[in-house]
C-alpha cells in the first residue's frame, strides 16, 4: 500500500471467552499497511484473542 490511497478492510478476530470461541468482525478504513499492523497489535494485545485476519472490501480515494 503506498500514497495516500484508502482501503477499506473487514477485520476478523476469535477469541476464547469462558470455553467458547467467539467470532467478530467490523470495517476500517486504513491509509497504510503500518494502521493493519497496529490494528492486529491492538486485538493481539487482549489475552483472550487468538487470530486476527483482514479481508479488502474496496479501495476508496
Amino acid at each position: 500500500m503506498g500514497g495516500s490511497e484508502m482501503k477499506k478492510f473487514i477485520v476478523h478476530y476469535k477469541q476464547n471467552y469462558m470455553g467458547e470461541t467467539i467470532e467478530n468482525s467490523y470495517v476500517r478504513t486504513v491509509a497504510n499497511e503500518s494502521e493493519l499492523a497496529a490494528i492486529e497489535s491492538t486485538l493481539y494485545d487482549d489475552p483472550h484473542v487468538t487470530s486476527v485476519s483482514f479481508e479488502l472490501l474496496e479501495r476508496t480515494v
